[in-house]
């Protein structure tokens, strides 16, 4: 797992995905140099200074991004077009026009996409099944699957 945009949410989520046994947070990406390094020492995980760098990654296999809203279009069409599925912090978009080509560039490349309110701190929702990461119905999620999961 990876992180893009490592701020006050991003902060979270990172040390609730370090309490899950079955996630392994492997890299973050942030424009500033002493929040790589105070990850890095940390998490003792690779830091990249662009979106590109860890979306470039092959051992990311889905990507946090919790970076400005203004950008979660971009970056969420790169990280599909780099093949990671993704986990976007709320909003998804900022407009109705950004969200159609977020979903069409997950759709063609075959990768999943939830959209998700950081509760990192917080233990998990009723139903919920992904542990203390919260991402469920209860959170304002948003799944875009290919196949039903087993459980349901």
């Amino acid at each position: 797992m990876g992180i893009l945009g490592v701020g006050v949410s991003g902060a979270r989520i990172a040390r609730a995905m370090t309490a899950m046994p079955n996630v392994e947070l492997v890299a973050a990406a942030d424009l500033r140099p002493k929040v790589r390094h105070d990850f890095e020492e940390r998490y003792g995980a690779r830091t990249y200074d662009s979106a590109e760098g860890i979306c470039a990654d092959p051992d990311v296999d889905a990507l946090w991004i919790s970076t400005p809203n203004q950008y979660h279009a971009e970056h969420t069409v790169l990280a599909a077009r780099s093949g990671k599925h993704i986990i976007i912090e709320k909003p998804i978009a900022i407009s109705m026009e950004e969200t159609g080509r977020m979903l069409e560039a997950v759709e063609r490349a075959g990768v999943s996409l939830v959209c998700a309110r950081a509760q990192g701190d917080l233990p998990p929702a009723p139903g919920a099944h992904a542990g203390p990461l919260c991402v469920s119905d209860t959170t304002h999620s948003l799944a875009r699957r290919t196949e039903a999961p087993d459980d349901h």
